[in-house]
């Protein structure tokens, strides 16, 4: 199933790609490979909340952080967390912690030529918590 949702997302059935790898996670609950698939679909398809869960459970699966599966899901965790909370502010204080963390773990493992857009996520989580914290501080002096 896994192999059939890759060419079916190659030649455009982006439907049928989903409902492969959803079958595939059903019948191999243990394989990181559907579920990080599964989340590239869907984040490809703009549902960044619904990637995430797919993101986060193949790095639950992974047996080791430096699984090609569980750099890659981290990476992409991390940009999910880091877009929502833009989109969301007031989910952020709860989604850039778990981004960065996310990010930095797959920072240690992904290969040299993925690290700089790593980091670059990174960068926007850490600037996104320093915004955070200059709001709240200016939140604080108003009410004060």
């Amino acid at each position: 199933y896994y192999g059939l949702a890759q060419a079916q997302a190659m030649t455009g059935q982006a439907v049928e790609a989903r409902r492969s790898l959803l079958t595939a996670t059903q019948r191999y609950p243990l394989s990181p490979k559907p579920t990080v698939a599964l989340g590239s679909l869907l984040l490809k398809a703009r549902r960044t909340r619904a990637a995430l869960r797919w993101f986060e459970r193949t790095l639950a699966l992974a047996a080791d952080p430096a699984d090609d599966e569980a750099w890659e899901a981290g990476c992409y965790a991390g940009l999910c967390g880091v877009r929502l909370a833009q989109a969301h502010p007031s989910r952020a204080p709860a989604l850039l912690p778990r981004a960065e963390q996310t990010l930095r773990q797959a920072l240690l493992y992904a290969p040299e030529h993925r690290r700089e857009a790593i980091e670059g996520l990174l960068r926007e989580a850490e600037a996104g918590r320093a915004h955070m914290a200059a709001a709240k501080t200016r939140d604080s002096a108003a009410a004060a």
